[in-house]
C-alpha cells in the first residue's frame, strides 16, 4: 500500500513537471518584426533630409538618455530618479553635425497622441531636459505633407543654418 502511494506520488510529480515544461514552452513570448517609423514620420524624414543639407545628418528615434548626461543631484536616490525619468524616453529626430556627430537640434513631430495628459507630461519633461542641456528643440505639428520651405524657416528660427539648395 505504501509502495503504491509512493509510485502514485512519483507519477504525479512527473506529470506536474512535464505540464510545467510544456506550458513554459507555450507561454514563451515570441518576437516579430515591428514598425520602425510611421508613414507620417517617413514623410517628415524625407523632407528633413532634403532640407538639412550635406553638413548635417539626421538620426531617428534616439534615446534621450543618449543625448544628455545627468549632473549629480547630491544624493544617489535623486540621481537615480533623474536617470529613470529620461531613460525610457526617445525623441523623434536628432540633427547632428555630419563630421563630429554632435547633436545640434532635436525635433519632435507632435500628432494627436500629444493631446493626452500623460503625453503632455512627457513633453514637458523633454522640453525641460532639452532646455537645461542646451539642445534646441523644434516641435512640428504632424501633417499629411510637409513644406520644405516652411521646414527650412522653422529650422532657421531655432538657429540651424540650412542652405537654400
Amino acid at each position: 500500500m505504501l509502495d503504491q502511494a509512493i509510485w502514485l506520488l512519483a507519477a504525479g510529480v512527473v506529470c506536474f513537471v512535464c505540464a510545467v515544461v510544456l506550458l513554459r514552452g507555450r507561454l514563451k513570448c515570441r518576437y516579430r518584426r515591428g514598425r520602425f517609423l510611421s508613414a507620417n514620420e517617413k514623410k517628415f524624414l524625407g523632407a528633413l533630409d532634403r532640407v538639412v543639407g550635406s553638413g548635417h545628418r539626421v538620426f531617428v528615434q534616439v534615446r534621450l538618455a543618449d543625448l544628455v548626461d545627468i549632473e549629480s543631484c547630491g544624493s544617489a536616490r535623486k540621481d537615480f530618479k533623474a536617470r529613470r525619468q529620461v531613460f525610457g524616453k526617445s525623441v523623434d529626430f536628432v540633427i547632428c553635425n555630419r563630421s563630429t556627430l554632435d547633436p545640434i537640434m532635436i525635433i519632435e513631430v507632435d500628432d494627436a497622441s500629444h493631446e493626452r495628459v500623460e503625453r503632455r507630461r512627457r513633453d514637458v519633461l523633454v522640453d525641460r531636459v532639452c532646455a537645461e542641456a542646451g539642445l534646441p528643440l523644434l516641435r512640428v505639428k504632424a501633417r499629411f505633407a510637409y513644406s520644405e520651405i516652411e521646414l527650412m524657416g522653422a529650422l532657421r528660427s531655432k538657429g540651424l543654418f540650412v542652405s537654400d539648395a
